[in-house]
C-alpha cells in the first residue's frame, strides 16, 4: 500500500494515506475503519442518499461489535467477503470519504445549503 501512496503522492501532494487499522480520532472506535463507517452511517441518517444496490448490499451486511476494550469495531473484511462473495471495495471507497467527520452531515440541512456548500468546494457550475 505504501508503494502506491508514494507514487501518487509524488504526482498529487494532497493524497492522504489512511491505514484502516490505524488509531481512530474518536476514542469510541477501535480503529480508523470503524470510525469512517460510523461517520458514513451518521451522514446517511442525516440525509445522504445512496442509490446503488450493490453498495447498499455491502453497507447493510457490514456489522459492528464491541471489542475487549468496549470500543466499536467492524466485522473483519474477510468475513464480509464470504457473505457478499466479493470484496466490499465500493463501501470502503465511500467510507474513505468520511475519514474526517464531515461537518456537512452533522445536522439535517436543506437542499439550498447543500448546493451552497458544494459550490464553495467545486465552484459555480455556471462558470
Amino acid at each position: 500500500m505504501n508503494g502506491y501512496y508514494a507514487v501518487l503522492n509524488k504526482e498529487y501532494p494532497n493524497v492522504n494515506l489512511v491505514p484502516f487499522a490505524s488509531k481512530a480520532t474518536n476514542e469510541a472506535y477501535a480503529n480508523k475503519r470503524a470510525e469512517m463507517y460510523f461517520n458514513l452511517a451518521k451522514a446517511v441518517r442525516n440525509g445522504l442518499y445512496i442509490d446503488d444496490p450493490m453498495l447498499i448490499e455491502e453497507l447493510t451486511n457490514t456489522r459492528f461489535m464491541l471489542d475487549k476494550n468496549d470500543k466499536y469495531i467492524l466485522m473483519p473484511k474477510a468475513e464480509l467477503k464470504l457473505i457478499l462473495n466479493r470484496s466490499p471495495d465500493t463501501a470502503d471507497a465511500l467510507a474513505l470519504t468520511f475519514c474526517d467527520e464531515d461537518r456537512l452531515f452533522e445536522k439535517r440541512i436543506n437542499k439550498k445549503e447543500i448546493r451552497q456548500y458544494m459550490r464553495s468546494i467545486l465552484g459555480d457550475p455556471e462558470d
